[in-house]
């Protein structure tokens, strides 16, 4: 809490406090003084009157009379302030004594000697003498005297009075002095406060101190009024300048007016034209919306479409090649010739639809393989020149290249093919001229690639150039046909690998279609280049090779087993779980591994990690019955070299024999991107031929190169395991065991897919995802009794 006492006060507060502890300081050291020499005094004077005594006792003390010793001692009667006097004999007995009247006796017990001098000492308020008494230089006896200190505490009162007077005295008198003196220094100090208090109430900065010094004070007030002058100045230009902004305030506020006014009617339009705008936008939005919906649904129905038709088309294709290979006559040949060339045509065309698709959704992936380019366009001029009947001569120019190139060769021909396709379509004679412009190396180490496929065809008019390479769009689509898409995948696949495609033509005279590719070198003894062999043709080179197979559903095990068997002339060993598989690996030496992904206890995953981990470096193969990035992913990160796609098929297992034991085993390049899986590892999907178990049959059948009686054999092992999963589910069903009717779900889809039944494979994939994903049990319920439903004519 702060004071409220005036400076003025407290100047003279301090100051008679500093004068009055002064004052109290002195007045003890002169009464310390005082008592010192009072005491100083007194034990002179009873030390006298001891000595006097002692030499009148000497005659008592020799001659032993105590009257005579008490008679001179009671001549202290006239000393008040003596209490008691005692005399001693030699030996320390009480000789004589003498007691004041009223004062109780009080004899000290004598001890010691006192070696020819006198003691005293002070206790009890009182003053204790003990001094000898000699004769002839010897000690005959001692006296004590004992005295009070009454006359000190008298002396102390008296001067203690005149001291308390003296002071009294003298406080008033400093206070008279310090009240007139302290005028000196308040009044400048009330004339700065008085000055202030007034400038704060009034704001008159005009006022000022009065100068009533050259000390400190009078800087002080110096200092106040030259910052009141600066305040004043600066008060008289703001005030200035307040006059000048109001006059430019007056003149904005008419200007604002005017303007304000201006803007009330551009807001009044623009209201309107963003409500118009608003209702336009809400018509874009949804159109846009209705576009993207339009877009989507287009490209789910491509995908849809692609895949029904694929199909049906690879059962077309597969077994119109069967026939082909059957003994026919010219007709039925030519009839099935042609068949051939246009399923062929239609499988072109859906991959072309499917190459578009994932363009547009930036999913296509391009793979990395070193391969020899001069090699590769005079495939692609070979294949496309050996299909045309037209009158039409085929031109290669082609220098000879010492090095290989790193690139995704199938996308690179694929290029090609297109271009020239389109070449040997629109000209009827003349040429066709496949060639290199240039070549060069960048500073990156790529080499830069431009070649040039030409013909003296029909042309392409200028108008329709700049629209060329925009899908569905044709020039000539009346008369020839075809989708449109060529073109604009071409373009989008040399851009992809850092090149262009374009264009010069001219109506009439035929076009010149440029290619530009930028692709890393090696020489040509790098790794990667094989020759192209069939892998079937090389089953007997198999026949030795230990193989592994990691699989848990007994029907996979036997298809497996017996393609192994038929085609490649060796038994695999059957591993039924991924622990199985581990302990198979570690305690034998195997040439390959196929290792299912999904395996009860431990995955194939799992496996191949701890397979891995324990140093085994022999290829292992994945077996999935989906062909996701993701898995695959998984699958090579987990230390898996490649990849086959239920329903594993001969084809499949011949490429990974050739490719990993057939004696030229792909070693990989530094940074080289492993291959993909085989198209045809995805399995074809057979059309319903009557029922699922003519389906099933009819697979068999075909897998094993038309054995009937293995097929049939397959088939009752197919029904036996279908039978044997479906009470699984029924059983997991009726308990609630999400685990167990998950784990049997997955077994069913693999044992379906391997009897060629891909849809019903698919529906218990489905379930089994709705199941994982914590669905309601009442759709769980139903939708597994319509898959138990839909399974028993296969079966029962």
């Amino acid at each position: 809490m702060r004071e409220k006492e005036s400076i003025q006060r407290k100047l003279i507060r301090v100051n008679l406090i500093a004068f009055g502890v002064a004052f109290l300081l002195l007045t003890l050291a002169l009464v310390v003084e005082v008592i010192s020499e009072f005491k100083k005094h007194l034990v002179n004077n009873i030390v006298t009157q001891a000595i006097i005594i002692g030499k009148n006792s000497t005659a008592a003390l020799s001659f032993n009379d105590p009257k005579a010793a008490e008679e001179n001692l009671s001549s202290l009667r006239g000393i008040p302030t003596v209490e008691q006097a005692v005399m001693y004999s030699r030996e320390g007995v009480v000789f004589a004594q003498y007691r004041r009247s009223g004062v109780q006796s009080d004899i000290p017990r004598l001890s010691g000697s006192l070696n020819g001098e006198y003691r005293h000492h002070f206790s009890g308020g009182r003053l204790h003498v003990f001094h000898p008494i000699f004769l002839a230089d010897e000690t005959i006896g001692t006296l004590y005297l004992r005295s009070d200190l009454k006359g000190l505490y008298s002396l102390v009162l008296k001067n203690g009075a005149t001291v308390v007077v003296i002071a009294s005295l003298s406080f008033v008198v400093a206070f008279l002095l310090l009240s007139k003196l302290q005028k000196r220094l308040t009044v400048p100090l009330f004339d700065l406060f008085r000055v202030m208090q007034e400038v704060s109430r009034t704001k008159d900065y005009s006022l000022r101190v009065p100068l009533r010094s050259d000390d400190e004070l009078g800087t002080l007030a110096l200092g106040l009024n030259e910052m009141l002058e600066q305040i004043e100045k600066w008060g008289r230009e703001r005030e200035m300048h307040r006059l000048h902004l109001e006059k430019m305030v007056i003149l904005r506020t008419a200007e604002l007016e005017a303007a304000n006014r201006r803007l009330q009617e551009e807001l009044s339009e623009r209201i309107k034209t963003t409500e118009e705008l608003g209702r336009k936008t809400g018509e874009l939005a949804k159109t846009s919306e209705d576009l993207r919906f339009a877009l989507e649904s287009e490209k789910r129905f491509l995908a849809t479409m692609s895949h029904e038709i694929r199909t049906p088309l690879n059962a077309v294709i597969g077994f119109g090649d069967i026939l082909l290979s059957t003994p026919l006559d010219d007709y039925q040949n030519h009839l099935l010739s042609n068949s051939q060339k246009s399923a062929h045509h239609l499988l072109s065309l859906i991959n072309d639809v499917l190459d578009v698709s994932k363009i547009d959704a930036g999913q296509l992936e391009l793979k990395s393989e070193y391969f020899d380019i001069e090699e590769l366009l005079g495939e692609c001029l070979t294949i496309v020149s050996s299909s045309s009947v037209k009158k039409v001569q085929w031109l290669h120019d082609i220098p000879p290249m010492d090095f290989l190139v790193k690139g995704d060769s199938l996308r690179i021909k694929q290029i090609f093919l297109n271009l020239l396709g389109n070449a040997a379509k629109f000209t009827e004679e003349g040429h066709i001229r496949l060639f290199q412009v240039s070549r060069e190396e960048p500073p990156s180490g790529s080499m830069k690639f431009l070649f040039c496929v030409e013909d003296s065809g029909i042309g392409i008019p200028p108008e329709r150039i700049g629209s060329l390479f925009s899908p569905f769009r044709q020039v000539h689509s009346a008369h020839y046909g075809g989708t449109g898409l060529g073109l604009y995948l071409s373009r989008s696949l040399a851009r992809m690998m850092d090149g262009d495609v374009t264009v010069e033509s001219s109506e009439g005279t035929g076009s010149r279609f440029y290619v530009s590719l930028t692709l890393q070198t090696a020489p040509k003894t790098a790794p990667g280049k094989r020759e192209p062999q069939d892998p079937l043709s090389l089953r007997d080179k198999y026949c030795h090779l230990r193989v592994l197979v990691a699989e848990d559903v007994e029907m996979n095990i036997f298809v497996i087993r017996e393609l192994f068997r038929k085609f490649f002339s060796l038994e695999p060993d059957i591993a039924r779980d991924g622990n199985e598989a581990v302990a198979m690996a570690q305690g034998n030496r195997y040439d390959m591994i196929f290792m299912d992904i999904q395996m009860p206890l431990l995955d194939g995953i799992g496996a191949t990690r701890a397979i891995r981990k324990a140093g085994i470096t022999t290829p292992i193969v994945a077996l999935s019955a989906h062909a996701i990035s993701d898995d695959m992913e998984s699958a090579r990160r987990s230390g898996m070299d490649d990849y086959i796609i239920k329903p594993v098929k001969k084809e499949s297992i011949g490429r990974i024999l050739q490719k990993y034991t057939g004696g030229e085993r792909a070693k990989e390049n530094a940074g080289e991107v492993p291959a993909a899986p085989m198209a045809d590892e995805r399995g074809k999907e057979h059309p319903e031929r009557g029922s699922l178990r003519e389906t099933a049959l009819a697979y068999f059948t075909e897998t094993f190169g038309g054995d009937e009686v293995n097929a049939r054999h397959l088939l009752e092992s197919s029904m036996d395991s279908v039978r044997s999963e479906v009470r699984e589910i029924e059983s997991a069903l009726k308990n609630e065991n999400t685990v167990a009717l998950q784990r049997a779900l997955h077994s069913l889809k693999g044992v379906l897919l391997n009897s060629g039944l891909p849809e019903q494979g698919e529906s218990a994939a489905v379930l089994n995802r709705i199941v994982r994903g914590g669905a309601d049990p009442g759709r769980i319920k139903s939708e597994t009794e319509a898959l138990v439903s839909l399974l028993k004519p296969y079966y029962e």
